[in-house]
């Protein structure tokens, strides 16, 4: 099943570009529209399935941090892709750290990243810190995030090309 925000980029992208909506795209907000307006769930989040669990995160915010942590797992295979994931997670904590205190002041109000980051350990750490979610991370965390390679989440470089 795709996950209702996929379903509402794809309709964004199509009704934008002034395209027709496949038919199960277009059965699917269709009857989400319908349920709203009959005042069958709470709001349009309730109605398209995009309300979280109590305690849980926001869609918006799991987002993020499927984005960061995309991120921080291509830095660490760019930067140190040899080394232990404690060294891995060692070294991108200094180098997130850094980023933190020297660059990032100065780059997060760009609407872009800088074209001279493309490429460079930059552009993994612009994107990091720029999805919205927490950073600097700590050392236990970002282990756990670069143990998660295996997972179908896990980036490569050419994922994140946008």
């Amino acid at each position: 099943m795709t996950h209702p925000i996929v379903n509402l980029r794809e309709a964004a992208r199509l009704l934008s570009g002034g395209q027709p909506l496949p038919e199960p795209l277009a059965v699917w907000l269709g009857a989400s529209f319908r349920t709203f307006l009959e005042h069958q769930g709470q709001d349009l989040e309730d109605v398209l399935g995009l309300r979280w669990g109590r305690g849980g995160v926001p869609w918006w915010m799991e987002e993020a941090i499927r984005e960061r942590d995309k991120a921080l797992r291509a830095l660490a295979a760019l930067i140190a892709p040899h080394e232990t994931a404690s060294a891995r997670a060692r070294i991108v904590q200094e180098r997130t750290i850094r980023y933190a205190g020297a660059a990032w002041p100065r780059e997060r109000g760009l609407p872009h990243m800088p074209p001279g980051h493309a490429g460079t350990e930059r552009e993994y750490l612009w994107r990091a810190f720029s999805c919205g979610a927490a950073m600097p991370l700590g050392d236990r965390r970002l282990r756990q995030i670069l143990a998660d390679e295996a997972s179908p989440e896990a980036a490569s470089l050419s994922e994140l090309a946008r």
